[in-house]
C-alpha cells in the first residue's frame, strides 16, 4: 500500500504534468503559481477566470471556440442558483484542448459586462440558428421553429425572426414547422416573410 501511495506522489508530479502546468500558464497569462482548484471545478486543462473581461483578453490573444451552458452554482450561504457558464476551448502546443471559464456577469460594465466584447460577440453568432445570415447582426428570437427549403431542397432550421428573412430572400421557397415548434409558427413566419425586407446581398443581385 506505501508502495502505490509513493507511486501515486510520483506521478503526480512527473515531468508531464509540469510542463503541462508550465503550457497552460504560459498560454493562458496565468499567474506562475497557478494550480487547479477542484472546488471551483478546475483541472490542469480547465481553468477560471474572474470575469468576461479576462476571458475576452484570452480569445483575442490565442482565439478559440466559445460556447456557454447553465450550471448549478452554491452561495456562502448553501443557496443553490443557476449561472451561465461561458467557456472558450482551446488548442495549447503540447497540451491539447484547454477550457478556459467564468460565469456570465451582466452588471455594470467596469465588472465585466459589455455587449461589444469580441468573446460575448463570437458567443451570440455561436447560438444563432443556421438560418442566420452574416449581414444580419439581430439575435435570435427563439429556438429554431422551422425548416426553409429553395427550389433545388437545400435549406436550413431557423428561428421565426430569422426564417422570416431567409424565407423572404428566396425565390420559391418553402417552410416546414420542426417536430417541436410552438403551434403556428410555419404559418406565422410565412405572413412575416411577406412583409421583412430580404438580405442586402439579394437587393444586390448577388446571388442566393
Amino acid at each position: 500500500m506505501a508502495d502505490l501511495s509513493l507511486r501515486t506522489c510520483a506521478a503526480a508530479s512527473s515531468p508531464a504534468s509540469h510542463n503541462t502546468l508550465d503550457n497552460v500558464r504560459s498560454a493562458l497569462a496565468l499567474s506562475p503559481y497557478w494550480t487547479p482548484r477542484a472546488e471551483f471545478d478546475e483541472t490542469q486543462t480547465r481553468a477560471s477566470v474572474w470575469s468576461q473581461l479576462e476571458l475576452n483578453d484570452v480569445y483575442e490573444r490565442i482565439g478559440g471556440t466559445v460556447t456557454s451552458r447553465h450550471v448549478e452554482r452554491t452561495d456562502s450561504d448553501g443557496i443553490p442558483w443557476t449561472a451561465t457558464e461561458i467557456t472558450l476551448t482551446t488548442d495549447v502546443p503540447g497540451v491539447g484542448t484547454v477550457e478556459t471559464f467564468t460565469d456570465l456577469y451582466d452588471g455594470p460594465a467596469e465588472y465585466g459586462y459589455r455587449d461589444d466584447l469580441p468573446v460575448l460577440l463570437a458567443l451570440a453568432a455561436a447560438q444563432r440558428c443556421p438560418a442566420a445570415h452574416p449581414e444580419d447582426p439581430d439575435p435570435c428570437d427563439g429556438p429554431a421553429a422551422v425548416t426553409i427549403l429553395d427550389r433545388t431542397t437545400a435549406g436550413a432550421d431557423g428561428c421565426e425572426h430569422h426564417g422570416a428573412r431567409m424565407l423572404a430572400s428566396l425565390e420559391g421557397g418553402r417552410v416546414y414547422a420542426l417536430p417541436d415548434a410552438p403551434a403556428g409558427a410555419a404559418i406565422r413566419m410565412f405572413k412575416a416573410a411577406a412583409t421583412t425586407r430580404p438580405y442586402a446581398w439579394v437587393e444586390r443581385g448577388e446571388g442566393q
